[in-house]
């Protein structure tokens, strides 16, 4: 690895570990791509080694949730939802490793689109439901389609289930905050064992990631309540939703030149 290769992985690794303790989203969005367009990486490959940094920026966030805000955590519901998410980790691995690339890239670019739309406020839904009830089965159902979400695109899930929780079950928007960083800490720890016997993860990019997303989230941590989020939040939507649009052009691009498989 070159020294200008390594400085990449770790501003990386950071920029992704400091936007998750600030705005609470998955470094995925902003690291998939970025090693697809910075430094040249297959998309499969990308979202593989993206999944291991999501485990060092969710355990700092857990922990800094306990010890310094005092937060409580509600186990059982927790337990529930991953036990869908583990299986959901193995089948989204499965996926990742069976579908194509060009549609690989495109669902990806779905998601950065409604994310981007989500964070920049174009993109809204009511929270004034919550009629259905906790049932397991809904549950280890919920849990099933984060799993499977997280190890597709090599995000954390949160992006199921924050909203899941808050507007279909009724929780406040905090405590589905705490329970989705319980789910996600194991569910990409299967995702990352399911990915690895595909042979999909770069261990050695992971050396200079995860500690680098580690420090950027303890970073974020202690900067986020002086910075202006819903200002960042803007800017980061907008950005999410043109990176999708260049992904979507470049892969065209790229798939109407004849490339050696």
């Amino acid at each position: 690895m070159s020294i200008v290769e390594a400085l990449k992985l770790i501003s990386l690794g950071l920029l992704c570990g400091f936007l998750s303790a600030t705005l609470g989203i998955g470094g995925g969005v902003i690291l998939v791509p970025a090693l697809v367009f910075l430094l040249g990486y297959h998309m499969k490959k990308a979202v593989s080694t993206s999944l291991s940094t999501i485990i060092p920026t969710t355990l700092v966030a857990l922990l800094t949730h306990y010890l310094i805000q005092g937060g409580h955590f509600q186990f059982l519901l927790a337990a529930l939802i991953t036990l869908g998410a583990l299986f959901g980790a193995k089948f989204g691995a499965q996926l990742v490793h069976q579908i194509s690339t060009h549609r690989l890239t495109r669902l990806f670019s779905l998601l950065l689109i409604v994310t981007g739309l989500k964070l920049a406020g174009a993109l809204s839904v009511s929270a004034d439901t919550g009629t259905v009830s906790t049932t397991p089965p809904l549950l280890v159902s919920l849990g099933l389609a984060t799993g499977t979400l997280s190890a597709l695109f090599g995000v954390g899930g949160g992006v199921i289930v924050v909203p899941a929780l808050n507007m279909l079950f009724g929780l406040p928007l905090k405590d589905a905050m705490t329970i989705s960083l319980l789910v996600i800490l194991p569910t990409a720890c299967a995702g990352v064992f399911f990915h690895r016997k595909f042979n999909n993860v770069d261990s050695g990019a992971l050396k200079t990631l995860v500690p680098a997303a580690a420090l950027g989230a303890v970073i974020g941590t202690f900067v986020s309540p002086h910075i202006p989020a819903d200002a960042l939040k803007q800017i980061l939507g907008f950005f999410l939703v043109l990176t999708a649009t260049l992904m979507i052009v470049q892969h065209k691009i790229k798939s109407k030149t004849p490339t050696v498989a």
